[in-house]
C-alpha cells in the first residue's frame, strides 16, 4: 500500500475509532472561522484574547498550520506545545479544528541530512531552506518526495500528528495538502529535476511505452541508448509533436510530462 493510501486509510480509522467512543459534541452546521495560528504569529500573549473574541462574535472554526518544520524539532522528537495550547483554547470556546498539515516545510535539521532532496529547478538551481510568505518558520518549499527517505520521514511525522489529535474534542477534520500544485513553480523555472524525480519519469515512461526505442520514436528522440538518456525537458521552445497548453501563470511540476494524466494545475494540460 502506498503511503498516502497508508495515511487516508488512518484518517478513516481513527474516524470510525471516535464514533465508536460515543456522542461528542456536533460540529458546526455552517463552518465560518479563519486561519488563525500559523507560527510563529500571532504572539502567545494573544492566543486567549483571540479566542474568546472570536467565540463572541460567533465564530466556530479555525484551521491552523501544522508545520512539520515547527513541530519535529529533531528525528522522532516533536515538540506539541504550541499546537496542544491551540486545541485547547478552541475546545474551551466552542470552536472546532481543521488541522493543515504542512508537510511542504520541512525541517531544517532534514535539509542537512537529505542535501539530494533539496527540490532541483529546470534552470540548475538549488532550493534551500527558506521562511515562507505567511510565517516566520523556516522550511519552504520542504524537499522533494520522490526521495523514498523524505517521503517516508513525512509519513511518520503525519501519523504521529494524526495520533496525537485524533481523539481531542476540538478536531473538525484535517486539510490535506490544498495547494497541490506547490511546489510545481512556473514554466520558466520548473520543480523538480533531482535524480528521483527523473527517475519517476522515467518509470512511468517505461510503462507506457515498454521500451526507450519506443520511447523515441513517439518523443522524437531517435538517438536513446539507454533510459539514463532520457532527460525531462527544461523549456517549452521548439517544435513538438505534443499538445501543450499552458498559460504563464500556470504551476508547471514535472508530473506534468506523464502525459494522458492531468496536471495539478487546472490550467495546464500536456497530451501526449
Amino acid at each position: 500500500m502506498k503511503p498516502v493510501t497508508r495515511f487516508i486509510s488512518l484518517l478513516i480509522l481513527a474516524g470510525l475509532a471516535q464514533a465508536a467512543e460515543g456522542p461528542k459534541a456536533a460540529p458546526p452546521v455552517f463552518p465560518y472561522g479563519a486561519v488563525y495560528f500559523r507560527k510563529s504569529n500571532p504572539p502567545e500573549e494573544d492566543w486567549a484574547r483571540d479566542h474568546q473574541a472570536a467565540a463572541r462574535i460567533g465564530m466556530n472554526t479555525f484551521r491552523h498550520w501544522f508545520m512539520w518544520s515547527a513541530i519535529e524539532v529533531a528525528p522522532g522528537k516533536y515538540d506539541w506545545r504550541d499546537y496542544d495550547r491551540m486545541m485547547d483554547l478552541a475546545a474551551q470556546n466552542g470552536i472546532k479544528v481543521v488541522i493543515a498539515e504542512l508537510i511542504t516545510a520541512a525541517p531544517e535539521w532534514m535539509f542537512r541530512k537529505y542535501p539530494h532532496a533539496r527540490f532541483l529547478a529546470s534552470d540548475g538551481a538549488v532550493v534551500n531552506s527558506s521562511i515562507g510568505g505567511s510565517s516566520a518558520t523556516g522550511g519552504f518549499p520542504g524537499l522533494c518526495l520522490d526521495n523514498p527517505e523524505v517521503r517516508g520521514a513525512a509519513e511518520k511525522f503525519l501519523i504521529a500528528l494524526v495520533a496525537h489529535y485524533r481523539n481531542h474534542p476540538a478536531l473538525l477534520g484535517y486539510d490535506l495538502w490544498n495547494e497541490n500544485s506547490y511546489n510545481g513553480g512556473n514554466p520558466r523555472k520548473m520543480y523538480c529535476y533531482c535524480d528521483a524525480t527523473k527517475r519517476k519519469l522515467r518509470e512511468w515512461l517505461r510503462g507506457q511505452y515498454g521500451t526507450v526505442e519506443q520511447a523515441g520514436r513517439v518523443w522524437n528522440r531517435y538517438s536513446y541508448a539507454s533510459w539514463d538518456d532520457v532527460e525531462p525537458p527544461r523549456d517549452f521552445g521548439g517544435y513538438s509533436r505534443a499538445s501543450i497548453g499552458c498559460s504563464s501563470e500556470s504551476t508547471m511540476p514535472l508530473s506534468c510530462f506523464t502525459g494522458g494524466r492531468s496536471c495539478s494545475a487546472s490550467r495546464t494540460r500536456i497530451i501526449l
